[in-house]
Parts: C-alpha cells; structure tokens; sequence
C-alpha cells in the first residue's frame, strides 16, 4: 500500500492524499474516505518524508501580468478552481506586463516561501531562467515557451495557420494581419508566423503591422492604418484589438462585413456579444490554468511530468468575415 494506491482507492489526486498525511487541508468527506483506506489496509507513512514536508505553507505564488486580460482572468480562474479544491491559497503578484516586475515577484514569492509559482510570463528571458534555476521550489510557465522549465503552452502557431486556412477560401488579396511586439514570442512571433507561413505557401501576400495589446493605443494605430488605406481584411492578433478595428469602422461608416472582414484570436464571451459577432480562434485559457495549477501540485509531491504540455484551440466562424 502507497499513496498512489490510497489515492486510487479514494478516487482522490495523489496531491490530495500527500495533503492529508501531512495535515493540510481537505474536505471532510474525502478526509473520511481516506481515513477508512489507511485503516482498512493497515498503511503507516513514511514518518521521516513527513517531517520534510511539514515545512510547507500551503501557499502558492501567482504571478500576474495584466488585470484587464479575458485570457490572463480566465488563466487564473483556472488555477484558482484546482487550488481551492486543494485547500491551498494563492498570493497574487501584479506586474502590469513589465518582466523586471515578474523578475522582482519571482525573488518576492520565493522568499515569502510558498511552495511553488505559477508564472503567465510576458516573455522569457535569460535573466527568468537564472531566478528559476536558483530557487529551491518548482515553478510552471504559462503562455510562453523557455528550455529546462515546465511550461503550459498554447498552440499559437497552429492558431495563426488555422485562421490563415480559413480566410483563404474566400480572399487572396489586400490582406493586412495587425500583430504586436515580437518581445512576446507566443502572440508576437508564433501567432503571426503561422497566419504568413500559411499564406506564403499559397502565395498569398498579406502586409503586416504592428500595434499594442492595449485596447486604446490599438484604437490609435488603427485609425492612422484606416486614413492610409483601409485593406479588405484585418487578421488582428488579438480580440481586444479586432474590437478596437470594428469600432473604427462603424464609426467611419465602413460596412463589417461587405467592406471589411474582421477577425481575431482568443475568444473573448464579447466577441458573441458585438454586431456582427466575430470570427476568432477560442484558446482553452481556462483549460490551461487547470493543468498549471494541477502541474504545480504535482511538482511539489515530487512527482514526475512532462516538461511540455499543449491546450488546444478552436475556430470559431460567426459574422464578421465576408465570404463570397
């Protein structure tokens, strides 16, 4: 009898038992089931990997990069949902998309000492990866992809061509796909390499441009793009910017979609919301905060497990495409 045998029994993670043997927090229903487990078959734990993991907090660090993010509430809504069935507590730390701030909250945490960070990284850098080899308690990326950590990631390249495929059925010029920074390499490089990369091999050109994540300043940069020209389609990178694009053009008079087709990424609940609805590629954000905080869990059991793990997305097809 081990714990993975208790935790199959009961119907319970492996998380979940270590939790109990060490007097954390769990319901009492399952508390009760495991109990009649240990006592059914007699089961003495390892008293001495007990006394290792008492030095536990049960407090779990999360690093933050925006507040006005669908995908970063949805991300977290996720982690939250498992922690709190977990009977462990978060302390959030707010950068505001700044990576000196999430570089500072990971030094912070650590020394808050809660047992492990989930971190929804802006982008990697070197210095991120100094930080996390240093501390001494697992830490799970979501959103970004850096070698030697354990990262949540979603299929942003395969999202870009998924879209690209879908616009090509009824358009194969004036093209422009609205994009931001390459610093974030998730949305700024994967995301649009996948719309171009699938364009290129039909060759289909489609201009680029580059705005911000940032509903306002989108708004901005769209309208100098509309003064110059205003293209037949805008592959925009994110939903909040596709927002900002239908916008402008309801205010200009411009019909979405006859005139202009409007599409974005992320799957936003506003995007069923606004007239027309929008075309966009739904990313299981939720999905990957659950997998995040059931990753760090396991982490810090000692468990094994994979250094890679994908959340898939789907194309959502409404109104704001014109197809011909």
């Amino acid at each position: 009898m081990n714990i993975e045998k208790i935790s199959q029994l009961a119907g319970v993670s492996k998380s979940t038992v270590s939790r109990y043997l060490n007097n954390g927090s769990v319901s009492q229903r399952t508390k009760e089931k495991i109990e009649k487990i240990i006592k059914t078959h007699n089961y003495e734990p390892n008293r001495f990997a007990q006394s290792l993991k008492a030095k536990r907090t049960n407090m779990l660090g999360v690093i933050v990069p925006r507040v006005d993010s669908f995908a970063a509430n949805e991300t977290f809504k996720g982690i939250d949902k498992v922690l709190h069935d977990s009977g462990l507590q978060s302390i959030i730390y707010y950068t505001n998309q700044d990576i000196n701030r999430e570089m500072e909250g990971l030094k912070a945490l650590f020394n808050q000492r809660v047992d492990g960070i989930i971190l929804m990284a802006t982008h990697m850098t070197a210095e991120h990866m100094s930080i996390i080899n240093s501390v001494d308690i697992p830490v799970v990326i979501v959103g970004q992809f850096s070698e030697g950590v354990h990262c949540i990631i979603h299929d942003d390249y395969g999202a870009g061509r998924k879209m690209a495929e879908y616009i090509a059925r009824y358009f194969k010029d004036d093209l422009l796909y609205l994009g931001v920074s390459d610093t974030d390499e998730a949305v700024g490089i994967k995301r649009r390499d996948g719309v171009l990369d699938y364009f290129d091999t039909l060759g289909i050109t489609c201009k680029t441009a580059e705005t911000s994540f940032n509903y306002s300043e989108a708004f901005d940069d769209i309208g100098v793009i509309f003064e110059a020209s205003v293209p037949e389609v805008m592959i925009c990178a994110t939903d909040n910017i596709a927002l900002a694009a239908l916008k402008h053009a309801i205010e200009r008079g411009i019909s979405v979609p006859d005139e202009l087709s409007i599409t974005g990424f992320g799957g936003y609940n506003t995007t069923n919301i606004v007239t027309p609805t929008l075309t966009t590629v739904r990313f299981g954000y939720f999905e990957a905060g659950e997998k995040a905080a059931e990753s760090i869990l396991k982490l810090i059991d000692g468990e094994r497990i994979s250094m890679i793990q994908h959340v898939g997305n789907e194309l959502i097809i409404n109104e704001s495409v014109d197809k011909k």
